[in-house]
């Protein structure tokens, strides 16, 4: 019935006229009517007039002009190194600015082959820093990072395939005293640091033995925790360690001036016109 159903609906839209529409499902770089544009949740750089959406807590990763000016939001970007010690903030940083030129990088055959783990105990503030490095992409907060080690490694893999030169936050890897739940936590740390440490996905079979489509990962990947998964030497060795003592990211002014900058969309600004300068210049890259 749902088929006759179907098809009568096809047939009784297409004697009234359809009209078509385009709605992009991830971020990042993409070459339309000539036009290299970024995409994100909402619109995109570069060309006026596109639908993007993206899914979920994805919602989030959105990049529109606030008005603000561009200088005050470089300033508040580049205050994020003053959030604590530089050998905390300053590979977050960098990886924020990484993030939007992943595509290019990789088609030249430099992919970033590692991914930032942010390790520190409860009360180091390493979720709030990273979920403030997140914010030069849109709103974040600690409450609600866009991945956690939490879900499925296959939900998270599907995230990494559609945060197209954007970073993707796998937080709270911590110790669990269930061996099962300690056992999958393992090994979803093991499948995201191969896949994104080798920018490639296993080949699958669907159920009528056809070859499912790869989606590897197309942007960069940063993971939190209480503490490094022990996922032997050559995962580890796909890991930039950033391990955050008490005191290395302390409540401040600093933090709070960051956090409201963060909110008014500043942070996000300053990444905007970031793109904007890798727009002018995608022709020759």
């Amino acid at each position: 019935n749902k088929r006759d159903q179907l098809r009568f609906a096809i047939q009784a839209a297409s004697v009234l006229g359809m009209e078509r529409s385009t709605v992009y499902s991830h971020s990042g770089w993409r070459m339309i009517d000539g036009v290299m544009c970024y995409l994100y949740n909402g619109g995109a750089i570069g060309k006026e007039g596109l639908s993007v959406e993206l899914e979920g807590n994805l919602a989030a990763y959105a990049l529109p002009d606030t008005g603000a000016l561009l200088a005050e939001a470089i300033r508040s970007s580049r205050a994020f190194l003053d959030l604590g010690v530089m050998r905390v903030t300053a590979p977050l940083l960098c990886a924020m600015y990484l993030a939007p030129v992943c595509s290019f990088l990789r088609d030249g055959g430099y992919a970033p082959a590692f991914i930032p783990f942010v390790a520190g105990a409860t009360g180091t503030h390493k979720t709030t820093i990273c979920a403030l490095a997140l914010s030069h992409f849109g709103q974040f907060s600690n409450k609600q990072p866009p991945a956690s080690f939490s879900d499925t490694a296959n939900s998270v893999r599907h995230k990494a395939f559609l945060l197209k030169d954007a970073p993707l936050l796998v937080d709270d890897y911590h110790p669990n005293t269930d061996p099962k739940s300690r056992a999958r936590m393992a090994e979803t740390a093991q499948q995201l640091a191969r896949a994104w440490g080798d920018q490639s996905e296993r080949g699958r079979m669907q159920s009528d033995m056809t070859v499912k489509l790869a989606e590897p990962p197309r942007g960069l990947g940063i993971m939190s925790g209480e503490e490094v998964p022990d996922i032997g030497e050559s995962g580890i060795a796909r890991f930039y360690v950033v391990d955050i003592q008490q005191g290395d990211v302390p409540v401040s002014d600093t933090l709070t001036q960051l956090q409201t900058a963060a909110r008014k969309g500043l942070l996000a600004q300053a990444m905007r016109g970031f793109i904007q300068y890798i727009q002018l210049q995608a022709s020759t890259l």
